[in-house]
């Protein structure tokens, strides 16, 4: 009976350690995905707001040329 017993316990330890593994694998690739995104997200939100502003300047300075073409008359 106490061999059954240990068979049992040492079984549970061995499935519990392997759980505990893969727990540790998942948690690494969902923070690994989370720095790639926030990352990905950093530089593009960046690269749109640039992209924002030289619109703004484009349309500023169009607005200027049309301005100044009509005062001319």
């Amino acid at each position: 009976m106490k061999k059954l017993i240990f068979m049992f316990f040492a079984i549970y330890l061995l499935a519990w350690s392997v759980a505990k593994a893969e727990e540790n694998k998942v948690t690494n690739w969902l923070q690994n995905e989370w720095n790639e995104i926030v990352t990905f997200q950093q530089v593009n939100w960046q690269q749109g707001k640039d992209q924002l502003a030289d619109n703004k300047l484009q349309i500023q300075t169009l607005f200027n040329k049309v301005k100044n073409y009509v005062s001319q008359d």
